[in-house]
């Protein structure tokens, strides 16, 4: 997971490069229309970046009642093994 978290750590900051530098593009030619432009790559950023912090979180989330209801189950396993006196 954390070399996959790396490489899109990696990914990310390039396409911010050339986002900026295409912005800085676009300003030398229309300030007005790169203005609008740098607005709306921060609003999706942003929504973006709330969208995959939601979605860790409730995966986190997720786990953990998983690995409590194996811990649970586990358990309850162990209290009711039959525990008897073997005559054979």
């Amino acid at each position: 997971m954390k070399s996959f978290q790396r490489k899109w750590e990696g990914l990310e900051i390039t396409i911010i490069t050339v986002i900026v530098l295409l912005l800085l593009l676009l300003a030398y030619l229309n300030w007005a229309i790169a203005t609008l432009a740098l607005i709306i790559v921060v609003a999706a950023y942003l929504v973006n970046y709330n969208t995959l912090h939601n979605r860790r979180r409730l995966a986190r989330e997720q786990f953990s009642a998983m690995m409590k209801n194996v811990t649970q189950a586990s358990n309850f396993a162990l209290q009711n093994l039959p525990m008897g006196d073997c005559s054979c």
